[in-house]
């Protein structure tokens, strides 16, 4: 009886530390913007140039969807600020970058759309919900970095806009 039991928790422990594979629902999609030159839609898969009259095709792979879904999980991008601020209260320094543009991306899944806007660049300045901020970059970074790689976009003419 005693190593029935033993073998139980041995059962019961190994089972427990599986990891669960998390799928990426069909209807997860996002639109990923930089605020200059370049938005992305994943679920047309095509990308927008400032200056350029028309959409460019870039794939992601299953592979690529399922790491940003697992990266958009673990950070609880529901649970960010849509906006985030500058903390006026705080008596660090406030650097501005011009010009600045607002990124945003946009996440939908299950019929519902959530889009987080961060137009405050240098992550160095005192931002309220900072720790989030960093995370929604780290999420938009990596996105960028995936779409950046792909051979469509390195294709894909430069933009003739000009920012002042």
């Amino acid at each position: 009886m005693r190593h029935l039991f033993v073998l139980l928790l041995i059962t019961l422990f190994c089972c427990s530390h599986t990891n669960q594979k998390i799928e990426v629902p069909s209807d997860f999609y996002f639109r990923i913007n930089n605020g200059s030159t370049d938005n992305y839609n994943s679920k047309t898969g095509l990308l927008r140039r400032c200056g350029l009259d028309k959409s460019f095709g870039i794939n992601l792979t299953d592979s690529e969807k399922k790491e940003i879904y697992n990266l958009y999980r673990s950070i609880d991008f529901q649970n960010i600020p849509r906006e985030f601020e500058i903390d006026w209260n705080d008596s660090a320094v406030v650097t501005l970058i011009m010009p600045s543009f607002i990124t945003s991306i946009e996440i939908c899944e299950k019929d519902s759309c959530r889009k987080v806007n961060l137009n405050l660049i240098n992550l160095d300045n005192p931002i309220k919900d900072k720790p989030k901020a960093l995370e929604y970059m780290k999420l938009y970074d990596r996105i960028w970095q995936i779409i950046r790689g792909k051979e469509e976009y390195k294709n894909i003419p430069e933009s003739d806009c000009i920012f002042i």
